[in-house]
């Protein structure tokens, strides 16, 4: 799919969401028509997160000397467009859960999983006040510690990213994971050994520690080596194609936009991909057309 075709593709399906009644109610603003829409700032917002372009500069840069003619006269100064794209931000996970709908899931069978988002070194963040609730986290596949957030994630067995909750690197995974399960409907959650939780919470399934006395039933087994791993392409989809573990961004409410438009660009690839036939976890195809 080429960019033009990409652009296209997203406008088409952010249009179809916008004229929604609830959603154009949101929409509706007093004072004279802005002079790029609403569609075209959240498309081309979804647009950025498949061309690899972190810095807003260069990817406005980068429409206005590319895409400039599918948007005559309209184009607003790089500023504007940034903070009609945080104004925005409430409305991209909406429209990222309408597509969610279009997804094929298991339904009762889903994975649990966390990501970290550095914003910026240790050293650093600790003469920042740019960033209140983050904190410093450790990346135990990494073997670093990092200073940002955590995303735990609710992930379908078929690597349909279903919901999540983002919040300081610094707590365990277990707290993130009990805000998740607390509102989520009944059946099957696997989840790794960081997800741990006391004996009367076993919603979700992981494999023993070696120091517990209780093991690892043999079909838990089984499920965590056929389906864990899905749980892990989606979190490299989102760090190696989306730039979700550093997303750039000088301040906390500017971070969490662009990890909303990440999340939604990941499920609108997906939808995307469903559409053409081809395989959703194949989001690579995609993200290289820019």
């Amino acid at each position: 799919m080429d960019r033009e075709t990409l652009l296209i593709t997203i406008y088409c399906m952010v249009d179809d969401f916008c004229v929604q009644p609830k959603v154009a109610a949101q929409l509706r603003r007093p004072g004279r028509k802005p002079k790029l829409s609403d569609v075209a700032i959240l498309s081309l917002a979804l647009l950025q997160e498949f061309t690899g372009i972190v810095d807003e500069d260069d990817y406005w840069h980068y429409v206005c000397s590319t895409l400039g003619s599918y948007f005559p006269g309209t184009l607003v100064d790089r500023s504007q467009y940034s903070r009609r794209k945080k104004n925005l931000n409430p409305l991209i996970n909406t429209f990222r859960l309408q597509q969610v709908a279009y997804l094929p899931t298991i339904p009762g069978h889903h994975i649990i999983d966390c990501v970290g988002t550095s914003v910026a070194t240790v050293t650093k963040f600790f003469a920042s006040q740019s960033f209140p609730n983050a904190g410093v986290g450790f990346c135990a596949s990494k073997q670093l510690h990092y200073a940002g957030y955590k995303t735990a994630a609710i992930v379908s067995f078929t690597g349909v990213l279903e919901d999540f909750v983002v919040g300081s690197a610094e707590p365990h995974d277990t707290p993130y994971g009990e805000a998740l399960l607390a509102v989520q409907e009944p059946g099957i959650y696997l989840g790794d050994k960081g997800f741990i939780m006391k004996p009367e919470e076993q919603q979700l399934l992981t494999a023993k520690r070696k120091n517990m006395k209780a093991t690892t039933p043999d079909y838990v087994r089984w499920l965590l080596k056929q389906f864990r791993s899905m749980a892990e392409t989606v979190n490299g989809h989102l760090t190696e194609l989306f730039s979700y573990n550093k997303p750039g961004g000088k301040s906390e409410r500017g971070v969490f936009s662009r990890l909303n438009y990440k999340l939604a660009a990941h499920t609108t690839g997906q939808v995307i991909l469903q559409k053409l036939g081809l395989p959703i976890t194949r989001l690579d195809w995609l993200t290289g057309v820019v």
